[in-house]
């Protein structure tokens, strides 16, 4: 009932701005001299990596993944439940054949 009052797309978007904030203040707690050093031009390609990760993931992804549980039925969550806990070793499998490890 409560995925039905929240919309998908404000409460991702709230889960990335938290997000990224700990991830920021993390960042300048655990090495305060290099956190500015991540944002020069060396690291382009890192970002547009990131970027383009970031918009399939978190945007198509977790959209689809939150909107599922807003569809009645307990078999819905069932399926998404086994499809999260694929994910970590499915995740191993594609980057070690994408990394050529």
């Amino acid at each position: 009932m409560a995925g039905r009052s929240i919309f998908v797309a404000s409460m991702n978007l709230l889960r990335l701005i938290v997000g990224t904030l700990l991830a920021m203040l993390a960042a300048i707690l655990f090495t305060p001299a290099n956190f500015f050093g991540v944002f020069s031009s060396s690291y382009t390609a890192a970002w547009l990596w990131l970027g383009g990760s970031g918009i399939i993931a978190i945007g198509i992804g977790d959209y689809f993944s939150y909107r599922m549980y807003t569809v009645p039925g307990a078999r819905n969550i069932d399926v998404a439940q086994t499809i999260f806990s694929l994910v970590p070793a499915l995740a191993i499998i594609i980057a070690h054949f994408c990394l050529q490890g």
